[in-house]
């Protein structure tokens, strides 16, 4: 993305949002484990929506946009998806939310990373981070 728009996307920068992900998404997940919370599973849902399903899209559109491979398709374009639904499917089941909850909470949890793609895909740059 750096080779199209002015996103000074630094490794340091990628290493770091990479590591604040992971952490909230232990902290987030860790929890839950044993929770039959609702609330928090949809925020769970929410959360890998916007980190895992939604990153994986745009990782998939730039790639398809472009016509070329865009770093980071593979792991965010081709295994977020999956285990996003695997995780989502076994949050639903080990808690009892319905899916159209988990529709739901993952449509929200997609507009920031959906908006901010959509914005760099376009030319107009980063947004929100």
């Amino acid at each position: 993305m750096n080779l199209r728009f002015e996103l000074d996307l630094t490794v340091g920068y990628f290493v770091a949002m990479s590591a604040i992900g992971l952490l909230v998404t232990v902290v987030l997940a860790v929890p839950r484990m044993d929770s039959r919370n609702h609330s928090r599973a949809l925020g769970l849902i929410a959360w890998l929506s916007f980190v895992m399903l939604a990153n994986g899209v745009v990782h998939l559109t730039a790639s398809l946009l472009f016509r070329e491979y865009v770093p980071g398709t593979v792991t965010a374009g081709v295994l977020y998806p999956p285990y996003f639904f695997a995780a989502t499917v076994t949050i639903c089941r080990h808690v009892g939310v319905r899916p159209s909850a988990a529709v739901l909470a993952a449509m929200l949890g997609a507009v920031p990373m959906l908006g901010q793609g959509i914005s760099i895909l376009t030319g107009g740059g980063r947004i929100l981070w």
